[in-house]
């Protein structure tokens, strides 16, 4: 059981990815250059791999995690912007890997999840290409 204020690596949780994903190319180059933990036998700790899912991520618009943090558990998290346009932060949600990553409901959750995230980057005045420039 995490405890309010837990450090967790940010490659083993969909919501790291989320926000890693849409930081600047440099800072995405230094965190895939750092430490990456295996926490369990799940967690990818090999850059090219995180590499690709990280650009997947910005395609989607959402990040996965499949027991990669705790075994039994998955994550499906999504970016906030700012009125920047930068990443501050990230929504998700994490449960049992049987209830959140069947088809049906990994659909389900990611469209909510993204949404959400959405109107809470709205109200934070991003703007509609928020996360674009983070791309390059």
């Amino acid at each position: 059981m995490l405890e309010t204020g837990a450090s967790l690596p940010w490659n083993t949780c969909a919501l790291g990815k989320a926000i890693a994903a849409f930081l600047p190319a440099e800072r995405r180059t230094e965190l895939l250059a750092g430490e990456l933990p295996r926490v369990t036998g799940s967690s990818i700790d090999d850059p090219a791999r995180l590499t690709a899912q990280l650009d997947r991520v910005r395609e989607i618009g959402y990040a996965l995690d499949d027991q990669e943090l705790t075994l039994g558990d998955a994550g499906i998290a999504a970016p906030v912007f700012d009125r920047t346009g930068e990443v501050v932060g990230g929504l998700g949600l994490v449960g049992p890997v049987e209830h959140l990553l069947t088809e049906s409901a990994r659909q389900e959750c990611a469209i909510a999840v993204r949404e959400v995230a959405r109107s809470l980057s709205r109200d934070l005045g991003a703007p509609r290409n928020a996360g674009l420039r983070a791309c390059g």
